[in-house]
């Protein structure tokens, strides 16, 4: 069984844990998200190369993190969101896929057992101790959520 975890973020990432080729958690990949200029200023989440993502690893469960406005967020930070998690929603339900939506605080609550730290620097640092491999640089911490989603999805769907 192929799962994939996702923060859906414009920093984020799609993360990739086959079963298939052995229990070992050493049996994953990671992909940033892909993104693609638009104007001058920032850019968005690329649907296109996405799309194509996730229809060539075909996986048998997508866990995406729910999103939602956080209070003194402006509203193009939260339409932005919005916008990310709702493209890969779609595009996951467009290719057939199978798909769960999880709240950060559902799965962090698994992932975390016992693990100091706070905030990004906690999942990178479970994310480190259960793919000691993975390439989890300070500041990717859309890396080890996608990673612990697929972990998470792993332990609770298979």
């Amino acid at each position: 069984m192929k799962i994939c975890g996702v923060d859906p973020g414009l920093t984020g990432a799609i993360a990739f844990i086959d079963e298939s080729l052995g229990k070992s958690l050493a049996d994953f990949t990671i992909v940033d998200a892909p993104r693609m200029k638009v104007g001058r200023g920032g850019g968005a989440l690329s649907g296109t190369v996405l799309a194509a993502t996730l229809r060539d690893a075909a996986p048998d469960l997508v866990v995406i993190e729910r999103q939602q406005a956080m209070p003194r967020q402006g509203v193009s930070s939260t339409f932005k969101i919005g916008y990310g998690a709702g493209l890969y929603l779609g595009i996951c339900i467009a290719l057939g896929l199978r798909v769960t939506v999880v709240h950060p605080r559902v799965w962090q609550r698994e992932m975390y057992q016992g693990a100091e730290g706070e905030g990004k620097d906690r999942s990178l640092f479970v994310a480190r101790l259960l793919f000691p491999t993975a390439d989890l640089p300070r500041g990717k911490s859309g890396r080890a959520d996608a990673l612990l989603l697929a972990e998470y999805g792993r332990r609770k769907f298979t």
